[in-house]
């Protein structure tokens, strides 16, 4: 909203020299300066700025520091300011539009209806002098009703036709519209194109602003609006950046613009909570920790922190952001993951049985990130991987059996190209994505038999193999309510070798996990070294927020890994097709998908499975991540 404020008034302002009373139409935008108490009036300057300041509402729009002042919505002090344009313009006439009450007195129990009057001066909706008619609909609307405007409009518009005759009295001059537009359209035929020769950085240092202005203007003469716009975003984009929004200013000399970039940098420390809530035992919490060393090139210290019974993981290393006429991110971390795939639909506080797999990685990853235009990003780096699988053979086992143990040391050299226009982290219904990955793996197996296995001898050998993956997911049709997209998705882990046996084997293949609860499943049918899978998803939101979504995904196996009675593994071709299924109806929340889901599993023990969940189901990158 701040850049199109900037794009549609910044013509406008110049136009009129940034005076308001030389607009087409004069105008007042009134805001409220909160340390003094008091209504500040803008009669020139920046249009876009003045009307954006006006309508800053408390905890909903981020306040504007203009002139040393921090502004608000001039409503919090006077909602009806007809004193104002009485004084500053006397007017012949004055028509006056109502959509407001004051607040109702604060209830015990309520907080908003506290914080309202607190915020929030008594208004004063009388006539201010002889001539003024005021329009009062009764839409029913509140504040925040942005989806029923076209209410708003209509509504309106039908009050006023009722008082038309009462305003005809009033008015005993009149313009036709005809001589309206033409004056319009001389207000307007000489605006200037919007030509970027300058830009001003202000809210951050020297070094970083000329940084800032060296990434934008990248060396050119001028750009234009368009160009602007992307690297604007880009700069917005900049997860050291909080806030960020332009004015533009006319040289009258050259007839081309200075834009001011106002920026309110992140925190230098961030401290971020959160986790998952499940009906299963998936219950997962999360805390983030970003301290950010801000110059030419930013650095963020990162640390952070998922714990659970099914999921646990620490993760601590920096990112550098590489201030280069084409950007660059350079990220070193350590990682332990540790998956629990505990063997029962256990309670919160039982556990049936021992788990039956539990896998456990330690990463060192270098990457560097490019920019692809403004959605894609290419990722290449290198891992150094420890891992560490415990398992048994069999499901028949009890608490004093011995688990076999596999350890994997490993390099990982990978590269990533991904691209995304998706609208939302999880349970997207708009936009496109699309990922082509590949890792080269080689290490050392190592796998000490427990006492499960057929096989009584510790076994090592090396591994190297080849993994691509490739997925694309496009929501082609869209409506209001309803959207229809499918998904495809395709991995081959070329020249996969065996492990020692066949669980060892199993759990380093290839995983189909379409849906976020199957991430919480070891499922043997669903893992394989060359799979392919084609899926619809269809989506009816009921409200902007509540959304019926169903996914039916179909899973072909082209190959198949199989157990030999020596718990051996081997391969074979298949022509299996399996079918996963899933509807559920989601809350987005401001912190959080909720989720009420029934899910099915072609060929599972128990197909059927009801999960409710409130929280994204995320993880920390594995090895092949």
């Amino acid at each position: 909203m701040d850049y199109k404020f900037a794009e549609m008034f910044g013509p406008a302002s110049a136009k009129a020299s940034y005076n308001f009373d030389d607009l087409l139409i004069p105008y007042r935008a009134v805001a409220s300066d909160i340390e003094a108490n008091e209504s500040v009036i803008f009669r020139k300057g920046e249009l876009n700025l003045a009307a954006r300041a006006s309508g800053t509402y408390p905890f909903y729009l981020e306040p504007l520091m203009v002139g040393g002042k921090l502004l608000f919505d001039g409503g919090l002090y006077n909602n009806y300011p007809a004193d104002v344009l009485y004084e500053e313009f006397m007017p012949d006439v004055i028509l006056g539009c109502n959509v407001s009450q004051n607040n109702p007195p604060p209830k015990e129990d309520d907080l908003m209806s506290q914080l309202i009057n607190m915020i929030q001066y008594q208004t004063n909706f009388e006539n201010v002098c002889e001539n003024m008619l005021t329009i009062s609909p009764n839409s029913g609307l509140g504040t925040f009703d942005f989806d029923k405007v076209g209410l708003a409009i209509s509504t309106g518009y039908e009050s006023t036709m009722l008082q038309m005759d009462s305003i005809k009295k009033l008015c005993t001059h009149r313009v036709s519209a005809e001589a309206m537009a033409l004056k319009r359209k001389e207000f307007k035929e000489d605006f200037s194109e919007i030509l970027i020769k300058e830009i001003n950085v202000m809210g951050v240092s020297e070094i970083q602003g000329q940084s800032i202005k060296k990434n934008i203007l990248q060396r050119q003469t001028y750009i234009t609006l368009q160009e602007f716009q992307k690297r604007f975003f880009r700069l917005y984009a900049d997860d050291k950046v909080r806030y960020t929004y332009p004015t533009l200013h006319l040289d009258p000399l050259d007839k081309k613009y200075i834009v001011t970039v106002h920026i309110k940098p992140a925190k230098k420390m961030e401290v971020g909570f959160g986790g998952n809530f499940s009906s299963r035992p998936l219950n997962t919490g999360f805390v983030q920790a970003k301290y950010h060393i801000r110059g030419r090139n930013n650095l963020s210290l990162i640390a952070n922190s998922y714990f659970g019974k099914f999921y646990s993981s620490t993760k601590a290393g920096f990112k550098l952001d590489l201030n280069l006429k084409n950007p660059m991110v350079m990220e070193a971390s350590y990682t332990y993951n540790s998956w629990d795939y505990f063997n029962s639909f256990a309670t919160f506080l039982e556990v049936v049985k021992p788990s039956f797999i539990v896998k456990n990685e330690q990463i060192i990853k270098t990457e560097l990130s490019l920019p692809v235009a403004n959605r894609g990003k290419l990722q290449i780096g290198g891992k150094y991987a420890d891992i560490s699988d415990e398992y048994y053979q069999t499901g028949d086992f009890s608490n004093t059996d011995t688990t076999d143990q596999t350890g994997f040391k490993s390099w990982v050299i990978s590269g990533k190209y991904e691209r995304s226009t998706l609208n939302r982290k999880q349970f997207a219904d708009r936009g496109t994505f699309f990922q082509l990955s590949a890792n080269y793996i080689n290490g050392d197996e190592m796998t000490i038999p427990g006492s499960t296995s057929e096989v009584r001898d510790t076994t090592s050998a090396e591994h190297s193999w080849t993994v691509f993956k490739g997925q694309y997911k496009n929501f082609f049709y869209q409506k209001k309510k309803f959207s229809l997209g499918f998904h495809i998705e395709t991995g081959w882990a070329a020249n996969q070798p065996r492990f020692t046996n066949y669980r060892a084997t199993l759990i380093r293949s290839l995983a189909f996990e379409p849906i976020p609860e199957s991430k919480s499943f070891f499922l043997d049918r669903y893992r394989s070294n060359f799979y392919s899978s084609a899926g619809l998803i269809g989506t009816l939101n009921i409200t902007p927020n509540i959304q019926l979504r169903a996914e039916n995904h179909v899973y072909r196996p082209w190959e198949r890994i199989f157990s030999t009675p020596e718990d051996a593994s081997n391969f074979e071709p298949t022509t299996e097709l399996f079918y996963v299924g899933s509807g559920s109806i989601i809350y987005h929340s401001p912190l959080g998908p909720m989720r009420l889901a029934v899910n099915y599993y072609d060929r599972k023990e128990i197909p059927w499975s009801i999960l409710f969940n409130f929280g994204f189901f995320l993880f920390n990158d594995s090895y092949l991540d």
